[in-house]
């Protein structure tokens, strides 16, 4: 008769010894004693997994309760400590859980661990040196804060996602304008591409916040007296423009504004409707009129409908406001321009105004 190879011997003990597990046989001693299979045998198949006796050590308390997670933790390829802190229970404890019938399974699941936490490490170098890359070369071209603030956690939690490429000409405008010409918000923001309007401005005015920059306008020198003037004229006569309104065409703060008003005895009625500006759409939200329409922004409808002879979906996108509060200003065009026009002179006396924006 031809001798078994040691494999197929393994293979049909192993087969044996797990129908008489399946039968209730618990105990390896009890398993020599029924197959004969030498009791070192048995207990080197159980250290490498291939049998697994039900141990009753392990069927009460905490290890017991929690079997199911100690072997995931285990096939991660956790170290006895870490599982024990998570359990709760003494390191010990599991390193006699693991030894019995794991041991094996567990060196190779921590193999396997060390291996992807260098290829992390490996990872994590790489995104480095990257990152350093980039940033040298943001600090050469002066534009450092644009590249950290897209990579950090304010930008991530934003709900308007603005491309990298706005974001670094955001900077390079407002550094230029920091140097040279000191510009609104307002202006920043059209002159980067963030965005138009009021939305545009209070957009840019939160991004570069976030940047540690400050306003521009706020840090000049005393307003003049040409502009203390336009804003004398425009807060007494022009009485359906809010604040705001006005604060946008003659390019200043809207807190400068109300400060040179107010010191000069112009004040506004609270119960004046500019602040509702040509309509409102709707109730209110917090007190805020997100759908109505301002003078500024039928100003600036108008700008685009002339000028570049924009779409009513590329008016609204551009502004980020309502497609009716777009329809509305282009079909009220003949009443509402009057109104504009007549507040522009009003504001620049000196020039020729024929259009409802500047």
């Amino acid at each position: 008769m031809p001798r078994i190879t040691e494999e197929e011997r393994t293979r049909i003990e192993v087969d044996r010894i797990n129908k008489l597990i399946s039968s209730g046989v618990s105990m390896k001693k009890e398993a020599e004693r029924i197959t004969g299979i030498p009791i070192f045998r048995i207990k080197n198949y159980a250290r490498h997994g291939l049998i697994n006796f039900p141990n009753r050590r392990w069927t009460n308390g905490k290890i017991g309760m929690n079997r199911k997670l100690i072997d995931d933790m285990i096939l991660d390829g956790m170290n006895s400590r870490e599982i024990g802190d998570r359990i709760g229970v003494k390191r010990q404890y599991i390193d006699s859980y693991i030894k019995d019938g794991l041991q094996d399974i567990w060196k190779e699941a921590k193999k396997e661990r060390a291996e992807s936490k260098r290829d992390m490490h490996l990872y994590q170098t790489i995104a480095d040196l990257v990152l350093k890359y980039t940033l040298d070369r943001a600090r050469e071209s002066d534009v450092e804060e644009a590249v950290l603030y897209y990579l950090g956690k304010e930008y991530i939690k934003s709900k308007s996602r603005i491309s990298l490429e706005n974001l670094i000409s955001l900077v390079r405008v407002y550094k230029f304008s920091r140097e040279n010409e000191p510009l609104s918000f307002m202006k920043i923001a059209e002159a980067s591409g963030i965005g138009y309007g009021y939305s545009g401005a209070s957009l840019a005015n939160q991004i570069l916040k976030k940047m540690r920059f400050k306003s521009l306008k706020w840090s000049t020198r005393a307003t003049s007296q040409e502009k203390i003037g336009s804003i004398k004229r425009a807060a007494k006569e022009i009485n359906y423009f809010s604040f705001e309104d006005i604060a946008y065409f003659l390019d200043v703060n809207v807190a400068t504004l109300r400060f040179i008003a107010k010191r000069n005895g112009v004040s506004r009625d609270p119960k004046n409707k500019s602040k509702k500006g040509i309509i409102r759409f709707g109730n209110t939200i917090s007190g805020i009129d997100r759908e109505a329409l301002k003078y500024r922004e039928a100003s600036q409808i108008y700008g685009f409908k002339d000028e570049f002879n924009s779409s009513r979906e590329e008016i609204a996108g551009a502004l980020g406001r309502p497609l009716k509060i777009v329809d509305y200003a282009l079909d009220r065009r003949d009443k509402i321009k009057p109104k504009l026009i007549h507040a522009l002179r009003i504001m620049y006396p000196d020039e020729n105004i024929t259009r409802p924006y500047r």
